[in-house]
């Protein structure tokens, strides 16, 4: 009988740790989820008048929007967005892929370069961009006037007009290459060692092994960040704040920047308009966005390498 009940005792107890477990992420999937979106998307259609706060419903936020998203100013964000992205994939992805494959075959060094590769991680944020902007627009010059002899001190690339884009778009890739080549690296380490030993035994060289047994069991993962870059098109901020401040130079701002920036200026002065206006380029953002990644998840399940 003390045994039972104790028992009885046990399971009512499990169920209130369970139920407690479960409270936060109920909790903060209704506030942050529900809430705050279904917030956003009421405010999309809303005008506050800035005197007496009063809120008519219109669809005006929409159309001053869509004026925006075709300016020579929107055009020029969405050139740089999606030029961040697509040497982000012809780059970041070859390159983490390669290291991580590197990785999974346990070459000489494959262990150090692992904690090495993650340190950009890891390490404060603003550590990083500060010994990185001091190298490319101080010690870098340096080191090419001490390479050639030059008589004079070349323009640092980040205060170079015609390079700054490409070294923060360098910096973007080589901050989340070592969580990608960690993200491969997990996933090659899961794939049945007697497949790769079936390869070798059919006379497969290192290329095929990679190419025929590798990577289409690591497209799955690959796919993952295929499909989640098309909203980073939209969202990805680059680390500009990190590097301009408030104030970005001209042919470096991206969508993901300027949403960040207007929505921060609007908390600050209290300009609940400009924030319901902003709501509705979200909305616009997110109507754009959610069809091209299922578009492009389609694509790849119909169109890339399938696991045999």
């Amino acid at each position: 009988m003390f045994n039972k009940k104790n028992s009885k005792v046990g399971k009512e107890g499990n169920k209130w740790v369970y139920a407690l477990l479960m409270a936060f992420p109920v909790l903060h999937f209704c506030v942050f989820y529900i809430y705050v979106n279904a917030n956003s998307i009421a405010m999309a259609f809303q005008n506050v008048d800035p005197t007496t706060h009063k809120i008519t419903w219109t669809l005006s936020n929409f159309a001053e929007q869509f004026k925006f998203l075709v300016s020579d100013d929107a055009i020029n964000m969405l050139k740089v967005s999606l030029l961040g992205y697509v040497i982000h994939l012809a780059i970041g992805l070859t390159m983490g892929l390669l290291f991580a494959y590197y990785v999974y075959k346990k070459r000489k060094f494959s262990a150090a370069f692992r904690v090495l590769m993650f340190l950009p991680s890891i390490i404060p944020a603003i550590v990083l961009v500060t010994v990185y902007r001091y190298f490319v627009d101080n010690a870098f010059p340096d080191l090419l006037v001490k390479l050639f002899n030059l008589t004079e001190t070349p323009q640092g690339l980040f205060s170079n007009q015609n390079t700054r884009l490409a070294v923060i778009i360098f910096y973007d890739i080589f901050v989340s290459f070592g969580t990608s080549v960690l993200v491969y690296t997990n996933k090659m380490d899961s794939i049945d060692p007697s497949l790769i030993e079936a390869a070798k035994i059919d006379g497969a060289t290192q290329f095929q092994e990679f190419w025929h047994v590798v990577l289409p069991l690591t497209f799955s993962t690959i796919s993952v960040f295929l499909v989640t870059g098309v909203a980073s098109v939209f969202m990805n901020q680059m680390f500009l704040f990190s590097f301009y401040g408030w104030n970005p130079p001209a042919g470096v701002d991206t969508f993901g920047y300027y949403f960040f920036r207007k929505t921060s200026e609007a908390v600050t002065n209290n300009d609940k308009q400009s924030l319901c206006s902003l709501s509705a380029l979200g909305l616009i953002f997110s109507a754009i966005a959610i069809p091209l990644t299922f578009l492009v998840r389609h694509l790849l399940t119909k169109y890339g390498p399938k696991e045999n």
